[in-house]
């Protein structure tokens, strides 16, 4: 059976922070299961982008407060919760709806896949598909200025719950993502670097970059600041679901001459209990 996200109460977990790099801002709507929402606008408030929309007023609310409008709609994968806000988004702003093949998305425009490259908004975006939480994830790669983001494959200090695949494909789509180049920002799909931390911290409880990260996530968090995005350099360095050849983790799970996809299986089994 396919996993299915529960919907669940949408609630605000904070503001609504705002980040500028590369000539773009890129808006954080927090909200439902400590999701986000991105909106991604550029010098031109004429073509912004909304990625992963799980609702659809919170953006509405956005656009008459900041004045832009949305050319595109992008979905990194069908759950209800990154999802749910699209209907209500594509009937008042008529943007393009952009997701994976075969998914059933309401209102789906344009269908993408490995390889594919086209304009959303601002972006010029390259997709990955990068499965594991679910068969069709994918991820939208913003070279340029250096941004992905990547739904619920890879978290910060985590990865997604393997609803659909073997931890092999998990495993192949995070390695991919950590080889891109460590400055590139990491817009995860939801808010869970505290306690994907303190899993970490379990596994990789010597891990001297992983306590000044929780160090730095708790202060941002006290802040009503968002931990994310996050670098693939800092994940390379915290992330225990990137991190299964290194032998510190593998004493602690008792492994030494496992594999590293039986690490990384032994892994989210673990994380899935905690």
């Amino acid at each position: 059976m396919r996993g299915i996200v529960e919907l669940r109460e949408i609630r605000r977990v904070m503001s609504t922070p705002r980040i500028e790099f590369g000539g773009l801002t890129v808006f954080m709507i927090p909200g439902w299961m400590d999701n986000y929402i991105y909106v991604v606008v550029g010098e031109d408030e004429t073509k912004s982008v909304v990625i992963d929309p799980f609702d659809d007023q919170p953006v509405h609310d956005l656009m008459r407060e900041e004045g832009f409008r949305v050319s595109h709609i992008l979905a990194t994968h069908f759950h209800r919760d990154h999802t749910q806000g699209i209907s209500g988004l594509k009937e008042t702003t008529d943007a393009v709806v952009v997701g994976p093949v075969g998914e059933g998305i309401f209102a789906q425009d344009q269908f993408v896949g490995e390889g594919d490259r086209f304009t959303a908004g601002p972006l010029e975006l390259e997709v990955w598909e990068t499965p594991g939480h679910t068969c069709a994830d994918l991820t939208f790669l913003a070279h340029g200025p250096g941004a992905a983001w990547c739904g619920d494959t890879l978290f910060s200090a985590g990865c997604g719950r393997l609803f659909e695949c073997e931890p092999e494909v998990m495993w192949e789509s995070l390695q991919r993502l950590a080889g891109l180049p460590g400055v590139t920002r990491l817009f995860c799909g939801h808010e869970y670097t505290q306690s994907n931390i303190q899993f970490a911290r379990t596994v990789d409880p010597e891990n001297e970059d992983l306590q000044r990260r929780e160090r730095e996530v708790v202060d941002l968090l006290a802040q009503d600041r968002p931990s994310l995005p996050t670098t693939v350099q800092v994940e390379r360095a915290t992330n225990p679901f990137l991190r299964c050849r290194e032998s510190a983790i593998r004493r602690a799970l008792n492994m030494g001459k496992a594999t590293d996809i039986d690490v990384f299986a032994e892994l989210r089994a673990r994380k899935d209990r905690f």
